[in-house]
């Protein structure tokens, strides 16, 4: 009980406030890419396959740790000149979101949906490249004993900014129009730029540089040879693709381009910074490969919230299919559902302090797991409000406190001395399953239902059903490694 209320105390620490807002600028773009936008895609009538795979515009939550070592090392005057390195990054990545998020609001679904597909992969884009700096900038501004305290408060503030995009969007579009709901959540992030702009810039010493310096001539020299290697090999790949154009090809390429951008986002750090390939990009991702059982975390990660994920992305349209209003949605699953979400982020932080990282990583993904089985009675049920309640209450709650124990755990695997690029890998797994795995679901089921979808097949039930198993991996494997990973 001592600690208990010891913990309960660390929330008075002021250096919390920050990361509120901060979390509140995290949290905004979500719901524009994901819930509200699949809501809004729904009812202009756009198959629940296209809907599905709007999940992909999500892959750059999944690939930021392609360009986290940039946030790293890369300046961007006059930001980071003015703010420091993570407060600029931070701005910048703000002022791109708001003119994203406009762009959204004057782009209509039912006359160019691939515009729309565009912009919103835009925004997710600059959220993703915010939420590196602000990741960082969480790790280094507060001690390690915090950072349980950080996570949650962090999450609080994530789910306030959830639920003023998505109930608040809800409702605006129910009595004026999308567009005006998207215009709003813009104006919104100024909430996050006066929050870093009134912030400390972390003191974090840097890296005391082992490798030789490379002249300036020679950097210049390796940039140029490169990029005109990475061009003549895709010239290459164009011209197999040609000849033919098979999937594997296709896909061979694809992979290629993201290798290739990271090659080129790396060649960039060397020749602006002096920095070398090997300090900017390669020493982060061997210094976490050194810790025991890594690549087995790395499986934990990718799994332990998939099948919350797999559910999400479906969670709108099948309220809008239950006949479920925005005015309802607004008032049970954002309203009420953000009461449930406060409660179980604050309790997953103090269940992180007081059990362990482990305890609370059982607890909550165990109920987060089984509230997944509580859609497929409402289903059952259909259009029941009180129902809903039960069902979005504990989903949210579970949920929250699943989140925030899993958050503390990755936090606590990063070292301060490349926080944004390790914390970037760590997430961007834990997000492919809600990108890549997914998309790649919803990929094989337009092909297969090309007018439909399996869901129509199987039904909402067995659907929910399927999400809740697909928590079971991450279990398990939770289970094997309680005694090898390395937060405790």
């Amino acid at each position: 009980m001592t600690r208990f209320l010891q913990a309960l105390k660390d929330y008075n620490h002021p250096g919390l406030l920050r990361l509120f807002f901060l979390g509140f600028a995290s949290g905004l773009p979500l719901p524009l890419t994901l819930s509200n936008l699949t809501f809004w895609l729904t009812e202009e009538k756009i198959s629940m396959s296209q809907v599905g795979l709007f999940a992909i515009v999500g892959v750059p939550y999944t690939l930021k740790f392609l360009w986290s070592h940039a946030v790293d090392h890369l300046p961007i005057p006059p930001f980071t000149t003015l703010l420091g390195k993570r407060r600029g990054w931070i701005l910048f990545a703000q002022i791109l979101l708001m003119g994203a998020i406009a762009g959204l609001a004057l782009t209509s679904p039912k006359e160019n949906l691939g515009m729309v597909a565009v912009l919103a992969f835009l925004v997710a884009t600059a959220s993703a490249t915010q939420d590196i700096a602000i990741d960082a900038f969480r790790i280094e501004s507060l001690p390690k004993e915090l950072q349980g305290h950080a996570a949650a408060i962090a999450v609080f503030g994530y789910r306030v900014a959830m639920l003023v995009a998505s109930a608040g969007g809800l409702l605006v579009a129910q009595y004026y129009h999308w567009s005006t709901a998207y215009l709003m959540a813009a104006l919104l992030m100024v909430v996050g730029m006066v929050a870093i702009l009134f912030s400390k810039e972390p003191s974090v010493p840097e890296r005391i540089s082992t490798v030789n310096k490379i002249t300036m001539p020679v950097r210049l020299g390796l940039g140029v040879v490169s990029m005109v290697l990475v061009l003549a090999i895709h010239e290459l790949y164009d011209m197999g693709a040609i000849i033919n154009p098979h999937y594997s090809l296709r896909l061979a390429r694809a992979i290629f381009t993201g290798i290739s951008f990271f090659l080129i986002i790396s060649l960039m750090i060397t020749v602006l910074t002096g920095k070398s390939m090997r300090e900017s990009t390669v020493a982060p991702f061997v210094s976490f490969a050194k810790q025991p059982y890594w690549w087995l975390a790395l499986i934990f990660i990718l799994f332990f919230k998939f099948g919350d994920a797999f559910a999400g992305i479906m969670t709108s349209p099948f309220l809008v299919k239950m006949g479920f209003s925005k005015a309802e949605v607004a008032m049970v699953v954002k309203t009420f559902g953000f009461a449930a979400t406060i409660a179980g982020a604050v309790l997953g932080g103090i269940l992180t302090e007081t059990w362990g990282t482990m305890r609370a990583l059982w607890v909550s993904g165990i109920l987060q797991m089984l509230s997944n089985l509580l859609f497929c009675l409402q289903a059952y049920a259909g259009h029941s409000l009180a129902l809903l309640f039960v069902t979005i209450g504990v989903e949210n709650f579970t949920g929250s406190m699943a989140t925030a124990a899993f958050v503390s755990y990755v936090s606590a695997l990063c070292l301060k001395r490349y926080s944004a690029t390790q914390y970037a890998l760590l997430s961007s797994i834990a997000s492919f399953s809600r990108t890549i795995l997914v998309t790649g679901i919803f990929l094989i089921d337009s092909f297969f239902f090309p007018d439909s979808s399996f869901i129509d097949v199987i039904g909402w039930s067995w659907f929910f059903a399927i999400t809740a198993a697909g928590a079971i991996p991450g279990l398990l494997l939770l289970f094997f490694l309680k005694n090898k990973l390395r937060a405790t």
